[in-house]
């Protein structure tokens, strides 16, 4: 690691100060100073700094690991400031931790103190690089929205990252997935956890679980008779993966049910639900069924799940592209109705998938939706961000209130253009939405009272090549 230089603001401490030099190319820093603060018999017994230096993390440039002690041991803050941009704070115990969201070619100045005694500090300074995150970001409608950053995903070359980037562009933070398997391909599904970490899905193969400062909580490997799809979802310490497995349906041969498997803290399984007694394959669309092709060769998709979310009584609601369709399912392991269908709501009013719900919409006057993707609960209803693929319909931002058998859109956002695949959309504290279009690779936030774009954000290669268009675009708090 690369140390930097620490400088005290404490004048007239005791002991002799002593220095650790190691400066490599790639950074401008300068040693870190080790101090000692004599006690006497008339000095309180107070916290005091013994040592502070901090580095940027060998494999991540927009990482930075500190290492604080005091003494007696006892909590600590350490707050870097980016030039031209807020500082980032951090509060742990004393010993090593871990700081994120670094800018890339900009100074930082770091500072670090006891947290009862913010007059005993040391500081320093880093210079992160860009290393090789090949990737470039503008801010397209310049704007304020009600968020710090995005967590998105981008293929340029050199494979796919996932990456975060504040909203006057800068690239935050980012994780190669070759790291943990060098084999990855693609970047499945990503999501911010209500830990507060990221979970992420790996070609279809892998669910990884990462902290923001690089650590791996959680690294699943597929289970042998199924394959992990776009989504995850973490709720009261489970782990909810979307996942297909592969079996024969009579005179149609091999089909693909999707479903979901629910892991413990640890990864073990604890329970897995799939579609079988509850959706028929001669319900499905035959548009477009040979995606899982590589991983069952021949076999059906003929609903083709696509994303996952749970709530608070460890409900899990599937949206399926193919059939237009949401389920409702039990999804606690421990619940003896563990995979019961509790309501299917369908978007196709022509779809011979029955549905619980008679759906309405005062709003725009569309009762319909279409290929849905990003389901996600709300108090008393659903929202859905309804692609409109398979109808040839622009794609809407919705939200229903369910009652009984009626399904009423209260929300519904025209976003004004045709996105096709994949998407999703969260609502933001100032009621508007940050959302995503695959169709044109564009993320912005959306008014829903006017339909206006009052921020966006464009990510590009610089060799010229097209990124993969990004799957979801995911609100980030900073630290």
């Amino acid at each position: 690691m690369a140390c930097t230089s620490a400088t005290s603001d404490k004048v007239g401490s005791g002991g002799t100060p002593t220095t650790v030099a190691t400066t490599p190319a790639a950074t401008t820093e300068t040693p870190p100073t080790t101090h000692t603060t004599p006690t006497t018999a008339s000095t309180p017994t107070t916290t005091a700094l013994v040592s502070a230096e901090c580095a940027l993390q060998d494999d991540n440039t927009l990482r930075a690991r500190c290492t604080v002690l005091t003494e007696p041991p006892g909590p600590v803050v350490v707050e870097v400031t980016p030039e031209g941009a807020p500082p980032l704070r951090v509060e742990a115990p004393s010993g090593e931790l871990g700081v994120w969201a670094l800018v890339a070619d900009v100074p930082h100045t770091w500072r670090a103190w006891p947290a009862e005694s913010p007059a005993d500090v040391l500081s320093g300074e880093l210079t992160p690089t860009s290393g090789p995150l090949l990737l470039e970001a503008a801010v397209t409608v310049p704007g304020r929205p009600a968020l710090d950053a995005v967590l998105t995903q981008f293929g340029c070359t050199g494979g796919e990252r996932i990456v975060v980037v504040d909203t006057n562009g800068r690239i935050r933070w980012y994780e190669d997935p070759h790291r943990l398997r060098p084999e990855t391909i693609r970047v499945r599904g990503y999501e911010v956890t209500e830990d507060d970490t990221v979970l992420a899905v790996y070609d279809n193969d892998a669910l990884v679980e990462l902290a923001w400062t690089g650590e791996v909580l959680l690294d699943v490997r597929r289970p042998a008779d199924r394959a992990f799809h776009h989504d995850a979802a973490r709720r009261a310490g489970l782990t909810f993966a979307l996942d297909a497995r592969e079996a024969p349906y009579g005179e149609l041969g091999p089909v693909v049910w999707d479903g979901f498997t629910v892991f413990d803290a640890d990864g073990v399984e604890l329970a897995s639900w799939d579609t079988r007694g509850w959706l028929r394959p001669e319900d499905g669309n035959p548009c477009c069924g040979d995606y899982w092709w590589s991983d069952f060769p021949g076999a059906f998709d003929f609903a083709h799940a696509n994303a996952i979310a749970v709530d608070d009584d460890l409900n899990v609601y599937v949206s399926y592209r193919y059939i237009d369709t949401l389920h409702k399912v039990v999804g606690d392991p421990l619940a003896p109705d563990f995979g019961q269908v509790e309501w299917t709501l369908v978007g196709d009013p022509d779809s011979p998938v029955p549905s619980d719900f008679v759906l309405v919409d005062p709003v725009m006057g569309d009762p319909t939706f279409g290929s849905p993707h990003h389901v996600r609960p709300l108090p008393g209803g659903i929202g859905v961000y309804d692609n409109g693929w398979l109808r040839g319909e622009p794609t809407r931002l919705l939200e229903l209130a369910l009652d009984g058998d009626t399904a009423t859109v209260t929300t519904a956002v025209d976003l004004g253009l045709r996105c096709p695949i994949q998407g999703s959309a969260f609502p933001l504290p100032d009621g508007q939405f940050l959302t995503v279009c695959s169709g044109d690779g564009s993320i912005f936030v959306v008014d829903p009272a006017t339909g206006e774009r009052t921020w966006e954000l464009l990510l590009s290669c610089p060799d010229g090549t097209d990124p993969r268009d990004p799957y979801r675009a995911v609100p980030v708090r900073l630290p």
